[in-house]
C-alpha cells in the first residue's frame, strides 16, 4: 500500500469541524463567529469531498485496506483511550466550572446547571457502559 492517502484521524477531524461549523451558525452567536462559521464550513465540505474523491480512486485492495484500517484493533483502542480521557477532563472541568460560577459570579442558577449537565452526563456514560457490556 502506498503511504497513508487519508487517516481515520483526519476524517474525524473532517466531523469534527462540521460539527463546530454547525454550532457556529446558530443565529444566538455573535455576528462576528456567525462568520466565521462561513469559510469553515466551505473548507469542510470541500475537504469532504476531496478526501471521498481521492477515497474513490483508489485500488479496490487499498480501499479494503483503509476500511480495515479504521477498524482495526490499534485504532479503536486509541479512540477509546483519549475519548476515556476527554470524558475524565471535562468531568473536573465541570465541577471547576461549577464552583467557579458559584463563587465568583455568584450565579448558583448557572452553576446548578453546569452541575446538572455533569449528573446527567455521566448518568448516561454508566447507562451505555452498561447496554455496551450487555450486547458484548
Amino acid at each position: 500500500m502506498k503511504a497513508k492517502t487519508v487517516s481515520p484521524l483526519f476524517e474525524d477531524f473532517l466531523r469534527e469541524t462540521g460539527l463546530l461549523a454547525v454550532v457556529l451558525s446558530n443565529p444566538s452567536m455573535p455576528v462576528w463567529l456567525r462568520f466565521c462559521a462561513i469559510p469553515l464550513l466551505l473548507f469542510d465540505l470541500a475537504a469532504s469531498i476531496f478526501v471521498g474523491w481521492k477515497r474513490g480512486r483508489l485500488p479496490q485492495e487499498e480501499q479494503l485496506d483503509m476500511k480495515r484500517a479504521e477498524t482495526d484493533e490499534r485504532n479503536l483502542m486509541v479512540r477509546e483511550k483519549a475519548a476515556w480521557l476527554w470524558t475524565r477532563l471535562e468531568f473536573w472541568l465541570m465541577l471547576g466550572a461549577f464552583w467557579a460560577i458559584g463563587a465568583f459570579w455568584v450565579r448558583p442558577d448557572i452553576a446548578f446547571t453546569v452541575l446538572g449537565l455533569a449528573v446527567v452526563h455521566w448518568f448516561g456514560i454508566l447507562a451505555s457502559r452498561w447496554w455496551v457490556g450487555r450486547k458484548y
